[in-house]
């Protein structure tokens, strides 16, 4: 999913993704290819989780996510999962998220082969 070949509004490249959130429902959203690694850092000053991140915006006339949308799976337009949606940012006072950020699914399941039980888990779904 790191090859964009589709244009937003402005004919800037990106991947136009879905999700359906408990709270927004289904919507649509642009991403790109930018990841942030994101660390947490406790008292001692140490790493303690460290996680990679996908931003998501709004189509341009509607935000991607809202509080409750955590959890929910990000896919693009031919069902291919991208992610899971983790959190977003909205202006002050607001409950709908105008950055949306997704863990990328193949590091999460990366890590769920890695430290879990599921040393065999996939996601081969045939259509």
């Amino acid at each position: 999913m790191v090859h964009m070949t589709q244009a937003d509004e402005n004919d800037e490249l990106c991947l136009w993704v879905l999700h359906s959130g408990c709270d927004s429902g289904t919507t649509f959203g642009r991403a790109n290819g930018v990841h942030s690694v994101i660390r947490r850092y406790g008292i001692d000053m140490q790493v303690e989780q460290t996680s990679r991140e996908w931003c998501i915006l709004g189509n341009g006339t509607s935000p991607f996510s809202a509080k409750g949308d955590s959890g929910a799976v990000v896919a693009d337009f031919n069902g291919r999962i991208g992610g899971m949606i983790t959190g977003g940012s909205a202006p002050p006072g607001g409950d709908k998220f105008d950055t949306t950020y997704a863990t990328p699914f193949w590091w999460l399941l990366k890590r769920i082969q890695q430290k879990g039980n599921f040393p065999n888990a996939t996601l081969n779904v045939q259509v």
